[in-house]
């Protein structure tokens, strides 16, 4: 079972930690959406655009993933990058 906590970082981290989720599941998506609106709160295509280029990032970077470090935590790291 997948573990969810709200994380209310100041700073533009992740607002929602969804620690243990793997790749395929739905869920990943869904949150990288919510994290995008709250980004890019003024057009749903500008944050769907966000969650392209975050996953565009992603492959391109897969290789340099620290281990540790939970996969939507790191993606919403990458979406912050290109948010700012």
């Amino acid at each position: 079972m997948t573990k969810h906590s709200v994380n209310p970082d100041p700073f533009g981290a992740c607002v929602i930690d969804y620690t243990g989720t793997s790749a395929t599941d739905p869920r990943l998506i869904a949150a990288l959406r919510l994290q995008a609106r709250s980004y890019r709160a003024h057009s749903i295509e500008a944050a769907d655009d966000l969650v392209e280029l975050t996953l565009q990032t992603a492959i391109d970077e897969f290789d340099s993933r620290p281990p540790e470090e939970s996969l939507f935590k790191w993606l919403c790291g990458i979406m912050a990058r290109h948010h700012n």
